[in-house]
């Protein structure tokens, strides 16, 4: 059965000239997956996410996912791993999927010389970092139960993926002036690019860690102040914006997860992700306190606020209206994504991500792969410690920039802390 695409999902897909549209994640393990049953597994998962077995087909006119006839085969590829994660090539890491020809997952799972690390690239088109995981989640558990009870007793329930789901909780009135409430994304067209030179030849995956230690550490100051792990990394990071480009206005958008308005969707793999616009002053020399009251401030009035659902309203009301050559023509011609962004990929759960006996030792998700001058910084939390992730097509140089960054972002909380 074909599958309908998604207003997020169309977005993706027309703005993909800014970016490569894969999300990205590393799951490094203690010990050995069996590949048969990871197969099984992946075989199983259909029944709950079917569009990662389809194609991106623009046979009527409108993009649509069909149905693709493919196997577990076609996704898992078991690889020879060198003696390190290090030496691993980044040509892998940046593994493409022909979205038009191939399933929407490639899982390519390493084999080193006593443990396995899986290698995870999902086509963003079909769903957001939520979804990434939730996929994996629902991947552990059936293959934990083809361990124990084999395939044929278990058959997960479809979830859905439609963004309309998101307003059937509300009424007309509060459907009117949700499509009427203020959502401004004009102050991100201001944004100062970083000094990035590009290469388009070469895929850069750099990565960050900050201990378990610090992340408790800052997790405390934030608490005093009232406020999260997540306002002091999008404060940390708008200061190094701030510092590296000059600019005393910072606009930065923040992932807005709105699965709450439809809890059955809080495990699809789907799109249901939009930002909220985070616009603050960092003047020279402001205290770090001064930029995480901003942040905190207005991440917690915009989440009070249902004005969040706006942009889905909005863009779910154009893609309907608008034939697609128009819109095809207008993102051609319009760059709607930010030139440089933030986004927290959340909590990995290790409990979630056991299979069979085998633990999770480290993992990590990351975003696309951007083109210069885009840069995107990306969250994700694991047994306690964070990862602060990039994924750039950029130079020697450049690659260097980018980690400077990653650990200026630590640096910025450290010394806060280290001062008070």
């Amino acid at each position: 059965m074909d599958i309908k695409m998604e207003a997020f999902d169309m977005m993706h897909y027309l703005n993909g000239r800014s970016y490569e549209i894969f999300i990205h994640g590393l799951f490094r393990f203690s010990g050995r997956l069996d590949a048969e049953i990871l197969k099984k597994a992946v075989t199983l998962s259909a029944e709950a996410a079917p569009v990662v077995f389809c194609t991106l087909s623009l046979e009527k006119g409108r993009p649509y996912w069909k149905k693709g006839g493919f196997s577990a085969e076609d996704i898992v590829k078991v690889v020879e791993a060198p003696d390190s994660e290090e030496k691993v090539p980044n040509s892998l890491f940046a593994s493409s999927i022909d979205v038009e020809k191939e399933p929407q997952l490639k899982l390519i799972l390493l084999r080193f010389k006593d443990s396995d690390a899986l290698l995870a690239i999902m086509n963003h088109m079909i769903t957001d970092g939520a979804g990434y995981k939730a996929y994996f989640y629902l991947l552990s558990r059936l293959y934990n139960q083809c361990l124990g009870e084999g395939e044929a007793s278990l058959r997960p329930r479809p979830q859905p993926r439609d963004t309309g789901r998101l307003f059937k909780d509300f009424g007309l009135f509060e459907k009117i002036k949700i499509l009427f409430s203020k959502y401004d994304r004009s102050a991100l067209k201001l944004q100062k690019p970083l000094d990035l030179e590009g290469d388009r030849s070469r895929p850069v995956f750099a990565s960050y860690q900050i201990g378990a230690e610090d992340i408790g550490r800052i997790k405390a100051y934030a608490k005093v102040r009232q406020a999260s792990l997540n306002d002091m990394l999008f404060a940390a990071f708008a200061r190094v914006v701030a510092e590296r480009t000059g600019a005393r206005r910072v606009a930065l958008p923040c992932p807005a997860d709105l699965r709450k308005y439809s809890p059955d969707s809080a495990d699809s793999v789907a799109n249901l992700t939009t930002n909220y616009i985070i616009d603050i002053d960092v003047e020279d020399g402001s205290p770090f306190e001064e930029t995480l009251a901003q942040v905190s401030e207005q991440l917690k009035r915009q989440k009070r606020s249902a004005g969040s659902l706006k942009s889905v309203a909005a863009i779910e009301l154009i893609f309907r209206i608008i034939p697609f050559p128009l819109l095809k023509l207008y993102f051609e011609k319009e760059n709607t994504v930010p030139v440089l962004s933030f986004t927290n990929a959340g909590i990995i759960d290790k409990e979630r991500l056991r299979f069979g006996e085998t633990e999770l030792a480290y993992a990590y998700a990351s975003g696309a792969i951007k083109h210069a001058p885009f840069f995107q910084i990306v969250v994700s939390t694991f047994d306690g410690a964070v990862t602060l992730s990039c994924n750039q097509y950029a130079s020697a140089k450049d690659e260097a920039y980018i980690i400077s960054i990653l650990k200026q972002v630590h640096m910025e909380m450290m010394d806060c802390l280290n001062n008070k």
